[in-house]
């Protein structure tokens, strides 16, 4: 148990060792301290209603490896314009609502759409 006076040292990040694909279950298991197996299998169930696999892609986005600074969501847009950003913004929000309604190929093509006509637009 911390005291006050402890801080958190543990990051949350995708451990280079203990890697079955990209080391999203093993980062979630190690800081929260608990069973990597555990959260593979809430990864397999989530899967099995639709969710597991987007789920897993935005955690292995999001989260930095252990042995780099930042995740590959910020290595992105730390060197995209804020034209990019904003239209990975919208993009990233369309999609985060596809997830919760469910996805298609036709929302997945809206995405698409909507990503080039914001582009053009804020191009302009």
């Amino acid at each position: 148990m911390q005291t006050l006076t402890q801080t958190q040292t543990n990051r949350f990040e995708r451990p280079v060792n203990n890697r079955l694909i990209g080391g999203v279950a093993a980062g979630i298991a190690d800081y929260f301290s608990i069973s990597t197996l555990a959260v593979r299998v809430g990864f397999i169930a989530l899967t099995l209603i639709g969710a597991g696999i987007p789920l897993y892609a935005i955690g292995w986005i999001l989260l930095p490896s252990s042995d780099a600074s930042q995740s590959p969501a910020e290595r992105l847009l730390a060197r995209a314009d804020s034209r990019s950003k904003q239209v990975a913004a919208i993009v990233i929000g369309f999609l985060l609502l596809a997830a919760v309604v469910g996805y298609s190929p036709v929302i997945l093509l809206m995405a698409a759409v909507l990503g080039i006509v914001s582009y053009q637009l804020l191009k302009n």
